[in-house]
């Protein structure tokens, strides 16, 4: 640890104890502990309605349903028919309004402390709901297969060591589009959860070389890309098939096939023109780097002089730090860009159901913040010398 890092702890926690914990004492602490035992009270209200209602759902159906023993199965089979549906509705009623507080909570912290927090660490600015991350960012990283909806949580723009970065808290997705704008689209898929980081790179980077631990989603493996809308076809084709063999017989068979063909030729060729550029695998000599992360580049040379033993070794050490099984970046242009899956939700200075006195909160996000600042150093992109 540099004696930097030691010194921004020490800061970071002097400012805390002495700054923001008494005005989470004062003024947060109680309305923290209001709204979570209003939630309390809610949530008893959910379990006494619910009792009332199987009550009621009891009484009301005793006079019409067989009371013989050999019907008991279905008696009670009937109370848990009419129950679940409304159990699970108050159940997800109060979920939605757990999260909706819960959120504002969390808000409400952020805007109004998060940065005097942020001062300590230096130049960090954050946004909310904002795209720091143009799209074409994401797509010239190559991490990402075809997309077309983002939903960003948190950001942050900064400067360390007169290094540029971005950091996005967010979920991207690929969804059906509706062309005729009249319904939601009925078929939406997750591609990613969690952190992307942009860092400017002080050496220009001629050609795309990408990293992934193995199974992650990039244009190499954009397999959603490609079955999505094939397998969308498929009602189709055997709508078709039935239509044409009522008049041709095999012959309509063979057509149906030829078109099905056709469909994934077409797929393909579209996924290869999205990709912009053919990428290659690397074989690399590191049994045990290549067992856990896949290794792509548009140009061989340059790929292995950035692909090295102690990158491979600092890449590692970042994936136990973040405590991911899933992570991937891409040195392009300028930029070096990791992605970070997590389901974790990050950057929180407060939860509602915590209280404020309990630091844990708190020193989760200042190891989160101070372990991306420490990638600059860790990857020694204040240096002119290269990676």
């Amino acid at each position: 640890m540099s004696k930097n890092y030691l010194e921004r702890t020490l800061e970071f926690h002097k400012k805390y104890t002495e700054e923001i914990l008494p005005l989470f004492q004062k003024e947060e602490e109680p309305y923290r502990a209001s709204s979570e035992e209003e939630l309390k009270v809610y949530r008893t209200v959910v379990l006494i309605v619910l009792l009332i209602i199987f009550a009621v759902i009891v009484l009301v159906t005793r006079g019409f349903l067989p009371k013989s023993p050999e019907y008991g199965f279905l008696r009670y089979l009937f109370y848990a028919f009419t129950s679940i549906p409304i159990m699970l509705t108050l159940v997800f009623g109060f979920d939605c309004f757990n999260f909706k507080a819960e959120k504002e909570y969390k808000t409400r912290l952020k805007e109004n402390y998060l940065a005097s927090i942020l001062n300590v660490f230096g130049n960090i600015k954050w946004y909310s709901k904002q795209n720091v991350i143009d799209d074409s960012e994401l797509e010239r990283s190559g991490l990402f297969p075809k997309f077309n909806e983002r939903q960003v949580d948190d950001a942050y723009i900064g400067n360390y060591k007169g290094v540029n970065f971005k950091i996005s808290e967010e979920k991207i997705f690929i969804q059906e589009e509706d062309k005729r704008n009249t319904a939601p689209p009925a078929l939406r898929f997750p591609m990613f959860k969690g952190c992307i980081l942009v860092f400017d790179v002080n050496k220009k980077v001629l050609n795309r070389t990408i990293v992934a631990t193995r199974g992650s989603m990039i244009i190499k493996n954009s397999h959603l890309s490609f079955f999505v809308p094939f397998f969308c076809t498929v009602p189709f084709a055997i709508v078709f098939f039935f239509a044409l063999y009522d008049t041709l017989g095999i012959k309509g068979l063979v057509i149906d096939l030829v078109f099905i063909a056709l469909t994934a030729i077409f797929l393909t060729i579209q996924n290869r023109l999205h990709t912009g550029e053919k990428m290659d695998k690397m074989h690399l000599e590191d049994l045990k780097f290549g067992g856990m992360f896949a290794s792509y580049s548009s140009d061989q040379i340059e790929g292995r002089y950035l692909i090295t033993p102690a990158f491979m070794e600092r890449l590692l050490n970042l994936k136990t730090v973040f405590g991911t099984e899933k992570l991937k970046c891409s040195f392009y242009d300028d930029k070096l860009m990791i992605a970070i899956e997590t389901k974790k939700d990050l950057f929180e200075i407060g939860d509602l159901h915590v209280s404020l006195k309990d630091p844990e909160q708190m020193n989760a996000f200042y190891n989160e913040i101070s372990s991306i600042l420490r990638m600059v150093e860790y990857f020694k992109l204040d240096e002119k010398t290269g990676l």
